[in-house]
């Protein structure tokens, strides 16, 4: 089975333009993302998938320089995106993340995947987003293709289209779903960089944190943000 960890990403953003690319510990996020994406062990292959928008050219220029596989495809309908890189690489397998998401822990992800291939035979989706229980920044899908065409089929909305799977969250029963859940409610968390005070929230964690060719993982972030209320407070949703 050919797992295919497909991660979108665009220099374009409402709040926060240009933020795959903003420096993080000295290196642009779209980096560190990419560290975290390639220490999963259970993916075959990793994806940046951006637009063909010349804006996002940026995005795709550095992807190739930190040597990973660069699909482009439609800037909102980013459904089609996903159903075509899939095609693409030929996955049987697809893994969807976002490049927003700096904190995103490899074991987070490698659970996910496990979770599906220890019920491959009744599920078409494994995913912590429909029930949430970890942080916001640890979100990942894992899809059967043969469902992402199915959606492209049956979503028709473009919120639909751009958000990839609302169609599938939004008719769980069509489908064969399965819940991934933490052991602990941390749905008040929120790790994703979507505004400047999240990026100045994840640079402070970095700071403590990071060591270049080492990945600190979802438990080390709990650990400091238990030691430190006051950071931790600016890592909560608001």
């Amino acid at each position: 089975m050919y797992k295919v960890l497909i991660a979108q990403a665009r220099f374009g953003s409402s709040r926060l333009p240009g933020k795959v690319l903003y420096p993080i510990a000295g290196r642009p996020m779209l980096a560190h993302v990419i560290d975290r994406l390639r220490a999963v062990r259970r993916a075959d292959l990793v994806v940046v998938a951006t637009s063909y928008n010349p804006v996002d050219d940026i995005v795709a220029d550095w992807a190739k320089v930190l040597e990973t596989q660069v699909f482009r495809g439609s800037e909102e309908d980013v459904l089609s995106r996903y159903v075509a890189a899939s095609k693409h690489y030929k996955a049987d397998l697809v893994v969807r993340v976002c490049c927003d998401a700096p904190l995103i822990d490899p074991v987070v992800i490698d659970r996910a995947i496990e979770q599906y291939l220890e019920h491959r035979d009744s599920v078409d989706y494994v995913s912590n987003m429909m029930t949430r229980t970890f942080p916001r920044g640890q979100s990942v899908e894992v899809i059967r293709p043969l469902v992402l065409e199915e959606l492209d089929i049956r979503a028709a909305d473009p919120h639909q289209r751009e958000h990839v799977t609302p169609y599938l969250l939004e008719n769980p029963t069509h489908f064969r779903v399965s819940e991934y859940l933490n052991s602990i409610d941390l749905s008040g968390m929120n790790w994703t960089v979507d505004t400047r005070d999240d990026l100045l929230f994840v640079r402070e964690v970095y700071n403590r944190l990071y060591k270049p060719g080492k990945i600190f993982g979802m438990s080390d972030v709990l650990r400091l943000l238990e030691a430190n209320p006051e950071l931790a407070a600016k890592g909560s949703i608001k």
